[in-house]
C-alpha cells in the first residue's frame, strides 16, 4: 500500500512535468524497501522517457529480475535495449517461452526482429510463425517471416509468406518488392518482372521498383532494356547517389 501511494504521487509528478521529483519519490521509496519490481519498473520508464537508456536498463532488469513472468516489464526492457542497440541482452529477455506466454504477441515481434537483426534467422523464423499463427492479418510479421524464410534457404516458403504479406495488404510497395526479389530466387523472372512494372506504374512516386527492374535485366543480360530503366529511376530520384552511380557506370558502357 505504501508502494502504491508512493507511485500515484510519482507517477502525478511526472505528468505535471517534475521529473526530479517523481525519481526522489520513487527513489526514495526504494530505499525504504518498497516494491523494488513495481518501483524499479517505473523507474526505468521515467528515465528512459528522459533519455537515458542506460540507467533505465538497469532498473528494469531489476525489475524483471524480480518479475520474470511480467510481460509488460519484459516487453519495456526489451524496448529500451533495442533503442540501446544492445541486441544480444535483449535477444536473451525476449525467450521463446516468454514470446509464447504473451497473448499481446509484442515480445514475438521483438524476438523476430532482434533474431533477423542478429543474424540469427532460424529463431527469428520461429518467432514470426509464432506471430502470423495467432494474428493471420499480420503483414508486416508475414514479410518479415518471408525474408527471414529466405535468410535459412527455404525459397519457397518465403514466396508463401510475402505473397500472403501482399494478399492482406497489397498497397505496400517494400513488400512488393520483397515478393519480385523472392520470384527471381526461385526462377519465377516474368512474374517478378510483371510485379515491378505494375509497382512502377501503381507508385509513380517512387523510384525502387525501377531500380530492381534495372537489376533484373542486368542479371538477364538484357542491356537494352537496363538502361531505359535505370533512366527512369533517376528521373523519379535525381538525389540518389546510388542510382546516380550505377547510371554513370552504364552512361560509360555506352561511351556516353
Amino acid at each position: 500500500p505504501q508502494t502504491a501511494d508512493v507511485l500515484r504521487q510519482a507517477v502525478g509528478a511526472a505528468q505535471s512535468g517534475d521529473v526530479a521529483r517523481a525519481r526522489k519519490l520513487a527513489e526514495g521509496a526504494l530505499e525504504e524497501g518498497g516494491d523494488t519490481a513495481a518501483l524499479n519498473a517505473f523507474l526505468g520508464m521515467l528515465l528512459a522517457r528522459a533519455g537515458d537508456l542506460a540507467s533505465a536498463a538497469g532498473h528494469l532488469r531489476a525489475a524483471h529480475d524480480a518479475r520474470p513472468a511480467d510481460t509488460t516489464i519484459a516487453c519495456n526492457l526489451i524496448a529500451v535495449l533495442i533503442d540501446a542497440k544492445d541486441l544480444a541482452p535483449a535477444l536473451e529477455i525476449a525467450t521463446l517461452d516468454l514470446a509464447r506466454a504473451d497473448a499481446t504477441l509484442r515480445i514475438a515481434r521483438y524476438r523476430g526482429f532482434v533474431a533477423q537483426s542478429l543474424e540469427r534467422f532460424d529463431d527469428a523464423v520461429t518467432a514470426y510463425e509464432h506471430v502470423v499463427a495467432r494474428e493471420p492479418q499480420d503483414f508486416e510479421s508475414w514479410n518479415n517471416l518471408g525474408n527471414a524464410r529466405s535468410a535459412t534457404g527455404d525459397l519457397e516458403g518465403s514466396v508463401a509468406a510475402l505473397e500472403k504479406a501482399m494478399a492482406i495488404n497489397p498497397d505496400a510497395p517494400p513488400t512488393r518488392l520483397n515478393l519480385a526479389v523472392a520470384f527471381r530466387t526461385v526462377e519465377r523472372g516474368d512474374e517478378a518482372e510483371a510485379l515491378l512494372r505494375r509497382t512502377a506504374d501503381e507508385f509513380p512516386d517512387d523510384a525502387r521498383a525501377l531500380h530492381e527492374l534495372y537489376v533484373q535485366y542486368k542479371k538477364e543480360g538484357r542491356q537494352d532494356d537496363a538502361m531505359p530503366a535505370i533512366e527512369a529511376a533517376i528521373a523519379r530520384d535525381p538525389d540518389n547517389a546510388n542510382l546516380q552511380l550505377k547510371f554513370g557506370v552504364e552512361c560509360g558502357l555506352l561511351s556516353r
